[in-house]
C-alpha cells in the first residue's frame, strides 16, 4: 500500500486506459504496450482488488485527433473521477475530460 493511497481511493474502480496512436505503433511497439497492461499489477499492489481494475483498450491503434471513434475514451469519459486513474494516459484524459466538460 501507498500512504497517498486511501481506503476511500480503493474502494472505487480503477481505469487503467491503453492506447497508442496507429495500427504500427501497435505492431512495433510491443514494449509500450506491454508497460501499459502492467499498470493493472501496479495498482494491486496499490491495494486495488482486481474486481474493481478495468483495463481499457479498445482504443489501440487509433489517432487522438478524431474522439469521434474512440469507445474507450467514451468510457474513460462516463466514468472518470481524478482519484481513480491510474495511466500513462492521465494527463491528456484530464484534458479532453475538462474540453468535453465545457462544450
Amino acid at each position: 500500500m501507498n500512504d497517498k493511497v486511501k481506503p476511500a481511493h480503493l474502494s472505487r474502480s480503477a481505469y487503467i486506459y491503453v492506447r497508442q496512436s496507429t495500427a504500427s505503433q501497435v505492431i512495433n511497439n510491443t514494449e509500450s504496450q506491454r508497460l501499459q497492461y502492467n499498470l493493472q499489477e501496479r495498482a494491486q499492489q496499490l491495494g486495488w482488488p482486481s474486481s474493481l481494475i478495468n483495463v481499457i483498450d479498445q482504443d489501440l491503434g487509433r489517432t487522438a485527433s478524431d474522439v469521434t471513434f474512440r469507445l474507450g475514451f467514451e468510457q474513460i469519459l462516463r466514468n472518470y473521477s481524478p482519484p481513480q486513474l491510474i495511466s500513462s494516459q492521465e494527463f491528456p484524459i484530464r484534458k479532453h475530460a475538462r474540453l468535453a466538460q465545457s462544450t
